[in-house]
Formats: C-alpha cells, sequence, structure tokens
C-alpha cells in the first residue's frame, strides 16, 4: 500500500484552508452518491481553523450538508443525582454547546434550512453505554474521516470508557475544566490507530 502524501502548510489558517476544501469535496461526493457522510470533530481551538474555513466557503459558495452526521470526540462529564452525566449545554466550556455554537451555527448561517446540518445529526456517546458508540458507527457505514487541524498524522478515537472519560476527554467532577486526552498514531499502511497515550 502506498505511504499518505505529507503536506507541510505554514500556518493554522493554511492548514484549516486545505482541510475545508478536502471534506467540503467529499461531503459534495457524498451527497452525490446519496450517501450519508460521518465527520468526526474534536473541540477546542484545534478545529476552529478548518471550521471557520469551512463557513466562509459556505457563505460564498453554498452546499448541502443535510447527510452530514457529527461524530463528536469531547465532552465533559459531571456528577448529577444518577450519577455522571452530560455537562449542562448551555455552558459555554462543554461540548455540546460548542457543537451548537460554533459547528451548526456558524456552517448553517448562509444554507437553505433544506441543506442545514440537523441538531439530531450530532452524535454523542451514551453515558450509560459508551461502546453503543462504536456500535452505531458501525451500523451508520463506519467510514467517519477524522478532522486533523493541527497538520499532523494523530487524531483521537471516537470511543469512550467508563470512569468519566467521554470520547477523548476525561471528565473530571473536581474540576470540569481539568481533563486528560488521549492521542492516537494512526498506521499510514493499514489505516489502524496504534501507540496511544494519554496526558493529563
Amino acid at each position: 500500500m502506498p505511504r499518505a502524501p505529507i503536506h507541510v502548510l505554514p500556518t493554522p489558517d493554511a492548514v484549516g484552508a486545505y482541510v475545508a476544501d478536502h471534506l467540503l469535496a467529499r461531503i459534495a461526493e457524498a451527497h452525490a452518491d446519496g450517501r450519508r457522510f460521518l465527520l468526526g470533530v474534536p473541540t477546542g481551538r484545534s478545529p476552529r481553523p478548518v471550521l471557520a474555513a469551512m463557513a466562509e466557503r459556505l457563505s460564498r459558495q453554498p452546499q448541502s450538508l443535510a447527510h452530514v452526521t457529527l461524530v463528536m470526540m469531547d465532552e465533559y462529564l459531571v456528577s448529577g443525582a444518577d450519577g455522571l452525566q452530560y455537562a449542562p449545554d448551555d455552558a459555554p466550556w462543554s461540548c455540546h454547546y460548542f457543537a451548537r455554537v460554533e459547528i451548526l451555527e456558524r456552517l448553517n448561517a448562509h444554507l437553505r434550512t433544506s441543506d442545514q446540518l440537523q441538531p439530531s445529526h450530532v452524535w454523542f456517546p451514551l453515558t450509560e453505554n459508551p461502546s453503543e458508540y462504536d456500535a452505531r458507527i458501525a451500523a451508520a457505514g463506519g467510514s467517519t474521516a477524522l478532522s486533523w487541524p493541527r497538520g499532523r498524522a494523530t487524531g483521537m478515537s471516537p470511543s469512550i470508557r467508563r470512569g468519566a472519560r467521554a470520547t477523548a476527554a476525561r471528565a473530571s467532577s473536581r474540576s470540569p475544566r481539568r481533563r486528560a486526552a488521549t492521542t492516537c498514531r494512526r498506521s499510514p499502511r493499514s489505516g489502524r490507530w496504534r501507540r496511544c497515550r494519554t496526558t493529563a
């Protein structure tokens, strides 16, 4: 199998523009073929250059995102009456808030209602059954394009584990802003995840 090409770009904005063009082209291809498109998305500062570039391009040349499903890769969990639960979706530091405000609202701003990315197409793992997430992704086709905004051959595995870890983020009931990230390197030959490392 040939090695994946390596592109070195000078700035975060250049990386964002490159990834945005690639993703929008693949999204358009899926729409033309009548296929659902699953997009794995982290939150925080990392994807912002990609999201900004996608929003700018969609404002100039709108295209349908109605067939896109976001497979969210981060969320904080907090202690609740019935155990661990998602952070409040109206809290600006929560990933549900990020998905709604910084992804849906930005990308949908210049699209017709029928072409907009739907809130029901934003997926998070179930806190009470994390392994269901992998099964749901597989049932939907199992092909997720992961966004790597930093231009490195690293990504985060879209799964969560018990013990307050939501996708690639560890939620701490002591302080919701403290989290550990699990970073996995993907083999360019086999496409499999390997060399996973968790940092505090």
